[in-house]
Parts: C-alpha cells; structure tokens; sequence
C-alpha cells in the first residue's frame, strides 16, 4: 500500500538493467566508474567486477518506459526492435541526498512531435526512436533525461514468473479480447497471485472509466505490490536471476556511471516520493487525451524536481478543496464513518472513490500539491501516515487510504482538531 515501493521497484529495474550491462560490457581500467560526489563508498562486486556506488553531485533523470510488440500481419508479431508504442513512461530523478522521486506520464498525454503534429505520447517512440522519445518527454516536463531504459511486454511476464508471480486486489471483474495484439484478459475480482501473462493482462487493461489513468493507477498498484516482495532479504536475492531474464528484453544507453547511481541510491534505502504529470481529461478532433497543464508541470518542477528544489508551502486550504476516501483495508463502513469525521471538522469536500487496487496496510494520507494541506487531514482524522505522492484519486488534492488501523483510529472518542 505504501507509495513508495512503485518508485523503488523502478530504481530496482534501473538497477538491473545497469546489472546486465556491466555483466555484457565490462568496465575499462580499473572498472571503477567515476566519482560524482565524496564518499567512502565501498566496491561492490558484481560477477566479475568492482563496482563503486555514489551519489551525483546533481539530481539525474531517467526515462524508463514499457513497449508494446509492432505487428507485422494479423496475430504476428515482428521481431524485437524496441521500437512500439509506449505503456508506461515513468521519469526517475535521483537526487544528492539518495531522494527519489518518480514522475509518471499518461501515454495519452497530447503533444506536438517534430514532423508528426498533435499526437500521443505513446507514439514518440516509433515515430522518433529512442533519443526522439527523450527529447519529447524532457521537452514536456521541463527535466533533462540522462539515459532510457525500455522494457517490453515479454520482460513483465519474465519478471512476474521470476519472483513466483505477484499477488494483487483486483477490484473489478476484467473481460477484453483482443486476437490481433494477442490480448485476452479475463481476470476475476479479488486478492489473487498473478501470472506473467495476467500480469500483463491486468496493467494493460483500459476498459473502465477511467481509461488511460485507470491504467496508471494499476501499473502502480501492480509495481507497490510487486516491490513488497522484492524488498526483502529473499527477495533481493532475485536481483541476479532478474537481470539474467530482462537481458533480452529490455533496450538501454545507462553508461557504467549512470549504474553507479543508481546503485549508490538503492544501498542508502532512499526516501521516495511519485507524481502523476498534472492534467485532465479532454479531446481533440474527436480523440480523447490527456491534456496537460504547463502551469501546474512548471510549479511542480519548481518544487520538487529543481536541483535546489524545495517543497512550495501552496497556500491550499485544505477544509475547501476535495479530499478523497479510500477504503483499502479497512471493515465495511470504514469509509463513511471517515467522511463524517472530516465533515464534521469541516471538510465538507470530502468524497468516497473507490478502490483500484492499493495494496493493505496502515493509513496513508497522499497529496503532490501540498504536505500542509495532507498533514491538516491527517490532523482531523487523528491517524495515519502523510506521504507526497501523486497517486492519490484523480481530482483530490488529498487521498486518504484507510488501513488495517482506520477503525481503531475512527473509534477513538477525540480526534485533534485540524
């Protein structure tokens, strides 16, 4: 349930990716990378090499993205070029401090692309490769892109059989066929342990109302849930066998620097925080996407993704703007005892969303606008956690997920007024 492990599983693939190249590769010299900040930082072996984890001197990003097959005729599927539509588009920023932050883009979301006009996200990749993929998505959010890695669908279903499968909720019965892209989802309601192939079926999966977001939300629930299992001792041990599998399936320029960092971060159990690129729905010559918000993407950027980044106290009060109620973990009724609650202190925005798919835990207040505003909620309901993160309910400036403690919590007789 907790957000941050959706960014770590993808530091964790970063890390593999890294992993494979050095095993291919190699390092030249004395196979140290260079040093980007003053440490006492310990080689490490991998296989046959030393390898010294650091920290950069300036926050670095990395585009990961997920692909999908290009089709050659009807059921056929052409051979591997990394070169499809992109699923996925996830920014990873490490920071100086081991701080990581994940930003992640709708593959709806609208854009210009050099020679191609108004498209999607999602096709910069074909249209423009890689490196034109790279300057898309730095030219949309604002953020210089140090390297990509992308993944393709083969790779999540190697990884899901890798760590025996990944248990999931899922919140909805899930039915589409599609013969041509070699698609059948059919997924019952309910917590279960996922196969590579449902895996895949239930992060693609976009029929439902909430379409292209919905999706995001999935992906995310999946990574959190996938992420829980990998960060543990037996877990971790997967790392190598990860590697060994994604080796094939996954195309990428990380320079023996670049894994450097990433390894330098994940050794330090960093801090990590998500966002979702701000927007909204809309269309556009009778096609829907997501439409951007540079103002919001700017001020964003501004306050959290700078290299002297500081959070921005926004002046949000929190009592006016909507909150959203999430039973995650919670017995039945949990939710509505929360909203009168909030209510009552004068949170009368206050809403219930449904679930899709957060994993159980303990409470969980979100927001990516303010930590004032989360903390203020937090303070009203007198439990949970506050985390900046952009994987709340679309349109709440606060989701609140409710844990295994939320009744313990709602029953006491005094909450502290916010």
């Amino acid at each position: 349930m907790r957000p941050y492990r959706a960014a770590l599983l993808g530091l964790l693939l970063l890390l593999a990716a890294g992993w494979v190249f050095l095993i291919r590769n190699g390092l030249p010299g004395s196979a140290q990378v260079p040093v980007a900040e003053t440490a006492t930082a310990q080689p490490l072996r991998v296989g046959n090499l030393l390898v010294t984890p650091h920290l950069p001197t300036l926050p670095v990003n990395y585009l990961l993205v997920g692909s999908t097959p290009i089709y050659t005729g009807y059921h056929t599927p052409g051979i591997e070029g990394f070169r499809g539509l992109t699923d996925t588009m996830l920014v990873v920023q490490i920071r100086p401090s081991g701080l990581i932050r994940i930003l992640s883009v709708p593959r709806d979301t609208m854009v210009d692309l050099p020679g191609q006009g108004t498209q999607k996200i999602n096709s910069a990749n074909p249209f423009l490769g890689p490196s034109g993929m790279v300057q898309a998505v730095s030219e949309l959010t604002g953020l210089p892109i140090r390297a990509y890695l992308i993944v393709n669908l083969q790779a999540l279903r190697d990884f899901t059989r890798a760590v025996g499968g990944v248990r999931v909720y899922v919140p909805e019965p899930m039915d589409y066929t599609d013969h041509a892209a070699h698609l059948f989802i059919h997924l019952a309601p309910g917590t279960q342990r996922l196969s590579g192939r449902q895996a895949e079926a239930f992060i693609r999966f976009r029929h439902d109302p909430l379409g292209d977001i919905g999706r995001v939300q999935r992906t995310e629930a999946f990574l959190r849930a996938a992420a829980g299992q990998l960060l543990t001792p037996a877990g971790l041990s997967h790392l190598p066998a990860i590697s060994a599998v994604l080796a094939k399936d996954t195309l990428s320029d990380l320079s023996p620097q670049d894994f450097s960092f990433v390894l330098g971060a994940a050794l330090r159990h960093p801090r990590l925080q998500s966002f979702l690129l701000p927007g909204r729905y809309g269309s556009a010559g009778g096609i829907s996407y997501w439409i951007s918000d540079p103002a919001s993407i700017q001020a964003m950027v501004d306050s959290f993704f700078l290299p002297r980044a500081k959070e921005i106290r926004t002046a949000l009060d929190a009592k006016a703007a909507p909150v959203a109620l999430v039973n995650v973990d919670g017995p039945p009724g949990t939710a509505r005892l929360a909203l009168a609650r909030l209510r009552a202190r004068g949170f009368q925005n206050a809403f219930i969303a449904q679930d899709l798919g957060s994993q159980p835990g303990q409470t969980v207040v979100l927001s990516d606008l303010s930590r004032s505003a989360a903390a203020q909620v937090r303070a009203a309901l007198g439990f949970g956690q506050v985390e900046i993160s952009g994987q709340g309910v679309l349109g709440a400036a606060v989701t609140v997920w409710l844990g295994a403690d939320a009744a313990a919590g709602l029953r006491a007789s005094k909450a502290p007024a916010s």
